[in-house]
């Protein structure tokens, strides 16, 4: 980070999730006043992350060219995804990161059901968000499944 931390308060936490390509890893990394940080170590696990792991977040971090990549190629779904919302005239909330929180104007439980129905896996509802669901921006062809699904939605009375 550009600035120390002054604030005892404030922790910033990062992973080196899906925009890096090691979403599996489990790795990530917290910024914090010095002395939070001291008191954040007596909270690690000591063999909370493996060699692999740490290399491939080693390694990560001198790729800069990846994550702008990646980061620009998530920003692209993004926008296509509220594209698709917007032409359904569905809302959804703005998001800065791989997955946007989709307005189902309905109970989402049955939205979740019907989509599991058609072997595509949304999180369950996010509780007290129980109008929406939770959907991952995949790759072209799968947010095309998503929306093709999405229209075989009924029209009214699912619970």
């Amino acid at each position: 980070m550009d600035h120390p931390l002054d604030d005892r308060r404030l922790i910033v936490t990062r992973t080196f999730s899906k925009i890096h390509g090691l979403a599996g890893l489990r790795i990530g990394y917290a910024i914090a006043a010095p002395q939070t940080a001291r008191r954040l170590l007596s909270y690690r696990v000591e063999d909370g992350v493996n060699v692999v792991a740490a290399a491939a977040a080693l390694a990560a971090l001198d790729d800069p060219e990846y994550l702008r990549l990646s980061a620009d190629r998530n920003t692209d779904r993004r926008e296509e995804f509220f594209n698709q919302a917007n032409a359904r005239m569905l809302r959804a909330i703005d998001s800065h990161t791989n997955f946007v929180m989709l307005n189902a104007g309905r109970p989402a439980g049955g939205v979740v059901e019907h989509f599991k129905h058609n072997n595509i896996l949304l999180p369950p509802p996010f509780v007290p968000m129980r109008t929406h669901v939770r959907v991952s921006l995949g790759t072209p062809p799968d947010m095309a499944e998503f929306w093709r699904v999405w229209d075989l939605l009924p029209r009214h009375g699912m619970s």
